[in-house]
């Protein structure tokens, strides 16, 4: 599990394969992961492909959905506070009960977004795509 802002060094790009994860947990400070992520996929098992397993996590980095993609948050938080981008991508949230994913950037993705639990929060109206 990634649980340090320098984990992934501070530039270039983090590719999650479908099938494949990247844990996140410790209290990653707001200040967060600059890393820009790639994510593809449900995960291991259908955890998520990004998941944050413990402690209120941030990630400043931009996501963009290279497929269908699921995050996941265990217990506690997790912000991204990049932009999450991705043409005709849906975005999957499976979270604990009332544990919340805040999305803090203004968002592009232009697929569906399907919360099958826990909480979605939005920092402001234009964090969801309206694309209908």
């Amino acid at each position: 599990a990634v649980s340090s802002i320098h984990a992934l060094g501070l530039s270039g790009t983090c590719t999650v394969a479908s099938g494949a994860a990247m844990e996140v947990s410790g209290d990653i400070p707001s200040t967060g992961l600059t890393k820009a992520l790639n994510l593809s996929g449900t995960g291991i098992a259908g955890a998520g492909s990004l998941r944050s397993t413990s402690g209120t996590n941030a990630i400043l980095g931009a996501i963009t959905l290279a497929a269908p993609a699921t995050v996941a948050v265990d217990a506690d938080a997790l912000q991204l506070n990049g932009v999450v981008s991705g043409a005709g991508m849906q975005l999957t949230v499976a979270n604990g009960a009332g544990v919340p994913l805040l999305l803090n950037g203004a968002n592009t993705w232009t697929g569906g977004t399907e919360v099958q639990s826990g909480i979605l929060r939005l920092a402001g109206s234009d964090r969801i795509a309206n694309t209908g």
